[in-house]
Formats: C-alpha cells, sequence, structure tokens
C-alpha cells in the first residue's frame, strides 16, 4: 500500500509534468483554477495533502477530469514504487 509521501510525490510529478506539458507556470495554473502559485509550488514539492476538493480544482486548471489526475498520479507511483503497485 502506498502511503502519504508517496501519494504526495506521486501527485507533484504528475501535476508538474501535466502543467509544463500545458505550458503554464505556476502562476497561469493557479489562475485557471483559483489555486495560489504558491500552493502550487508546494503542491509540486510534495510538501502539502490537498483536500479532494484541491484536487478538483487542479484538474480544472490542467484542462482533465479528477480521474484524469488519478490515472496521471497511478502512473507515477508505478514508477516510483513498482513493488507496491495496485
Amino acid at each position: 500500500m502506498f502511503n502519504t509521501d508517496s501519494l504526495r510525490r506521486a501527485l507533484a510529478r504528475a501535476t508538474r509534468d501535466r502543467r509544463k506539458q500545458l505550458g503554464l507556470t505556476q502562476d497561469e495554473l493557479g489562475g485557471r483554477c483559483g489555486i495560489h502559485r504558491n500552493y502550487i509550488g508546494l503542491i509540486e514539492q510534495a510538501r502539502v495533502t490537498p483536500t479532494i476538493r484541491t484536487i478538483f480544482r487542479l484538474a480544472v486548471g490542467l484542462g482533465c477530469s479528477p480521474a484524469d489526475v488519478m490515472a496521471r498520479m497511478q502512473a507515477c507511483l508505478e514508477e516510483l514504487e513498482p513493488e507496491a503497485a495496485l
């Protein structure tokens, strides 16, 4: 099973990768989803555990569904910890 730190790192990587894929800065992403750029930075540094509401808002800013965010997280988790894959 995945621990909180692993989940944070997976969300961090999924968020950063998608943001860069879209060519957005942290400030631009924050503007799109109503999350302060500093908090976007904390998410991307795996320093916070966002609420489900924040993940839904983040998905809007990333132009995808919350399910897509979770799928991206799952892919990152499988790369980070293949032995713990579901």
